[in-house]
């Protein structure tokens, strides 16, 4: 098992659980921000007085109308950021699960290789 550390046959490469935690927590955030967005959104006025039009209230109302494309606009990206990072992560569990079988293979040629000849097995008959 030269050359083979027991830590990542264990745990797997720690960059790759590091980079891991690290997209799930930005995952974790974005989510919760917009969470967020949706209950500000939910906090906005829904219409303007109509009894009565004054510059100043038709400015709001544009204004209104206008931060609700904004917020609905934010919330959009924020969804498919989400939808990006869980296809990192996935990504992400891919890699990992394959490092492990290539670990794993790595690991029995190596136990192969040492046990076979220690219990009277030729290199024919421990790779054959």
């Amino acid at each position: 098992m030269e050359g083979l550390d027991p830590a990542t046959l264990i745990f797997g490469d720690p960059s790759i659980e590091q980079r891991l935690a690290e997209v799930r927590s930005v995952r974790r955030a974005v989510v919760d921000l917009a969470d967020e967005v949706v209950d500000a959104a939910a906090g906005l006025p829904s219409s303007v007085c109509t009894s009565w039009r004054s510059d100043a209230s038709a400015g709001y109302a544009t204004r209104l109308a206008e931060l609700g494309t904004e917020v609905r606009r934010a919330h959009a990206a924020l969804d498919d950021a989400g939808i990006g990072l869980e296809r990192a992560i996935r990504a992400l569990e891919a890699e990992k699960a394959a490092q492990a079988e290539q670990a794993a293979a790595g690991a029995a040629a190596a136990a192969a290789a040492t046990i076979g000849p220690s219990i009277g097995l030729t290199q024919a008959q421990v790779h054959g």
